[in-house]
């Protein structure tokens, strides 16, 4: 069996099964993948190097596109779960300085997914940086868990929970007006989800700063670009920044935000459309006169 087990490991055809998954993957008109390398490893899992996503509707070239790398990829069967009756994926994948480990138990009706997320660096999630204005910093960690439905991902249900140590924003272009560096400070959020809406009910950042409110919700879809959101952010700098920064409260007058600040002095602003694309509004502009939805938009929604 030693002879067998050393055999398989060392012969294992890792050159043509690469190419075979990535003409099945590549496939598909959503989702684009590339693999640098793949091989069979002493615990019968599968190993994968340099691992790109790329949503393909996402965007019009390359660069605006929304990608995902990920620098390995390990899949393996547990095997003590097989002695019960059940068969339970373990995934783990190191991307963005960090780690995220996955469980997966495979029912008939009811699969489960639970993650682990450790030390994610945002600055160097290529993702966010063409999703997010403004440059993320910090590090993340979570636990995410899920109940699936197979046949309709608007039947997911679970909890998220993120901890995000050290947040800032790294200067940047915004709104018309450079702004500089912000403290976030430490976040902790606890997001439920429910029949396939990721609920945000009032989340907030709160440091020397900055203070932030989010309320809304994202729609999950069958198609990841397809995923809407209609949420409500408010923010609001401290008296301590805009001394500091005796710029910025001139820049915000001139740049017309000013119509964005609601009577408890913070910049109201609804976020609407799909997630990899979203719109944002002044929120009591829209308050008065609320902007038509897209008939497309409209069409996604009833699915």
């Amino acid at each position: 069996w030693l002879a067998v087990y050393a055999g398989l490991i060392f012969s294992f055809p890792s050159e043509l099964v690469k190419g075979k998954i990535l003409v099945q993957l590549n496939q598909s008109q959503d989702y684009g993948f590339s693999i640098n390398s793949l091989k069979i490893t002493m615990g019968l899992g599968v190993k994968c190097d340099g691992v790109k996503l790329v949503f393909k509707n996402s965007g019009t070239s390359d660069n605006t596109r929304l990608s995902l790398f990920l620098d390995e990829l390990y899949i393996s069967v547990r095997l003590w779960p097989l002695l019960f009756g059940e068969v339970k994926l373990f995934v783990s994948s190191k991307l963005y300085g960090g780690e995220i480990e996955v469980d997966y138990l495979l029912y008939k009706e009811k699969p489960s997914f639970s993650a682990h997320i450790a030390s994610i660096q945002l600055e160097k999630a290529q993702f966010l940086k063409q999703w997010i204005i403004v440059p993320l910093h910090g590090l993340v960690d979570g636990e995410i868990s899920l109940n699936l439905d197979p046949k309709s991902v608007k039947n997911t249900s679970g909890n998220i929970h993120l901890q995000i140590s050290q947040a800032s924003t790294a200067g940047a272009e915004i709104f018309g007006f450079t702004l500089p560096p912000l403290s976030l400070g430490d976040i902790n959020w606890k997001i439920p989800l429910q029949e396939g809406r990721i609920a945000f009910d009032k989340l907030s950042v709160k440091s020397k700063d900055l203070e932030m409110i989010l309320d809304g919700n994202v729609q999950m879809r069958e198609k990841f670009v397809t995923w809407t959101t209609r949420s409500n952010a408010q923010f609001k700098f401290s008296d301590e920044f805009l001394k500091k920064n005796g710029k910025i409260q001139a820049a915000i007058d001139l740049s017309g935000m000013r119509e964005a600040r609601n009577e408890q002095g913070f910049y109201e602003y609804m976020i609407q459309g799909r997630l990899a694309s979203p719109r944002f509004n002044p929120g009591r502009k829209m308050k008065r006169n609320r902007p038509m939805i897209r008939k497309e938009e409209r069409i996604e929604e009833r699915k």
